[in-house]
């Protein structure tokens, strides 16, 4: 009889499985897992809550189908994948831990998406959250996974702040949230999709019954397909807004972040710099008058707000050339809109570090939009003969383009050509997993080379 109870199989033994499988069994749920691999990172953490004859490791195991009352496939695994449509030809229900998520918390959801700055806009609306007296959550695709964020219904958050990627939003079957936010689309991820439409796909997929959405009125791709009579829309954009949405203003010869006619907080009181943060304060902003917070007391957490690490993090300014560490750029995207952000605030030129692993990315934007302020650039990883082959195909003027052997080359060869007032910008706009672990060891490795520059070169 036992083993013909039904259970749920979770498909992925990576951190995001594990937490399914934590939730899922404090609850008393039965559970089967299967991976792909024979040695996946986390599989200490659920044994002792699954039984070893419950682990199907070294390839998915088809045969754990058909007992299952419910299918739930971690981020990494694509829709598309041979067992996931065996599941679903099977009739059963497909989903990822953020569709459980959903289907348990008590209290209101919002998620935020895009191709960029996701990270920097969910921890700022946590903070300006908070600063308006709301106990909020945060986690998702950022820290800690949706499902780590329910404990006793006592403990339970006010808000939960959740960060969505494409690959989660593509298992969403019904996401209730009470405000659904796209920041921006650029193409990432191609070696997942077959093309940008299929991205957007699953990134339009956060709307599905959001009560508000906000969109980014500089990029028509954020907007909903269908907007219905139940939904409201507040849009977001750098010029000055008309009544209910937020852009900036020119007030008494200062720029401020304004609410329609209504001023909210000066520009220039923001820690934030730079056009691209700009455009992630009044996203914020946005979203917490979607919640339905004061305005005003929410600003307070923007006045202290410095970022996060590896997005256009400042490591420093040496020799009067500033240094910035944009790993968390890994995208063609992000690296635009770094350099974008960056070029009104530099007197001088930038020097731009390039690399990793491009995904199948098109550099060829990029290309179109170097500038005479870009001085020089350094290409080092797996696909800086194709970046550089891209940018060869387009006009780039004078731009110096220089192949290297590893960053802490590149970040050499930057500091000898970096003059006063200039600054280097290492957005790679790729991937990291060809040297590093992931983008934080990169970034981190960065900077540890970049402070080594006070001492003299770096030791290659």
């Amino acid at each position: 009889m036992a083993q013909n109870k039904p259970y749920y199989l979770v498909v992925g033994l990576g951190k995001t499985g594990v937490s399914c499988v934590n939730f899922l069994r404090a609850r008393n749920i039965a559970v089967k897992v299967t991976d792909s691999r024979l040695s996946p990172p986390e599989l200490d953490s659920v044994r002792g809550l699954v039984s070893d004859e419950n682990i199907s490791l070294g390839g998915f195991d088809y045969s754990l189908i058909a007992g299952a009352s419910k299918v739930i496939v971690s981020p990494g695994i694509a829709m598309n994948d041979p067992f996931v449509q065996k599941a679903i030809d099977c009739g059963k229900e497909v989903v990822g831990d953020i569709q459980v998520f959903s289907d348990h918390r008590q209290n209101p959801m919002v998620g935020i998406t895009g191709a960029n700055a996701k990270s920097t806009v969910c921890s700022l609306v946590r903070d300006m959250l908070v600063s308006a007296g709301k106990i909020t959550a945060l986690g998702g695709n950022i820290g800690v996974p949706a499902l780590d964020l329910l404990g006793s219904e006592a403990d339970e958050a006010d808000v939960f702040v959740l960060e969505l990627s494409s690959f989660q939003l593509e298992t969403v079957r019904d996401l209730p949230l009470q405000v659904g936010s796209i920041l921006n689309i650029s193409p990432d991820h191609m070696d997942r999709y077959e093309s940008l439409a299929d991205y957007v796909k699953a990134k339009q997929n956060i709307y599905k019954n959001a009560r508000t959405l906000v969109v980014n009125r500089e990029d028509r791709a954020t907007y909903p397909e269908v907007l219905t009579d139940e939904q409201t829309l507040i849009s977001f954009g750098m010029d000055a807004p008309e009544s209910n949405h937020f852009g900036i203003r020119e007030i008494d010869g200062a720029r401020y972040f304004v609410h329609g006619q209504k001023s909210l907080l000066a520009v220039n009181d923001a820690k934030l710099r730079g056009a691209h943060n700009y455009s992630n304060i009044l996203a914020a902003f946005c979203i917490c008058e979607g919640i339905g917070v004061d305005l005003d007391k929410a600003s307070d957490a923007v006045k202290e707000f410095a970022g996060l690490p590896h997005r256009c993090e400042w490591v420093g300014c040496f020799d009067r050339v500033d240094w910035i560490n944009d790993s968390k750029g890994t995208n063609v995207g992000a690296t635009l809109a770094a350099i974008e952000g960056f070029q009104s605030e530099t007197s001088g030129e930038i020097h731009l570090i390039l690399g990793g692993v491009a995904k199948g990315a098109d550099f060829s934007p990029l290309a179109d939009a170097l500038s005479d302020q870009i001085g020089s650039i350094f290409l080092y990883g797996e696909d800086a003969l194709a970046i550089q082959s891209c940018l060869d195909q387009r006009e780039k003027g004078s731009v110096s383009c220089v192949q290297v052997q590893s960053l802490s080359e590149a970040v050499n060869r930057a500091k000898q050509v970096a003059l006063e007032g200039d600054l280097v910008l290492f957005s790679p706009a790729c991937a990291s997993f060809d040297m590093f672990d992931d983008f934080e060891h990169r970034g981190n490795a960065f900077k540890q080379w970049v402070n080594e520059l006070q001492g003299g070169t770096l030791n290659e």
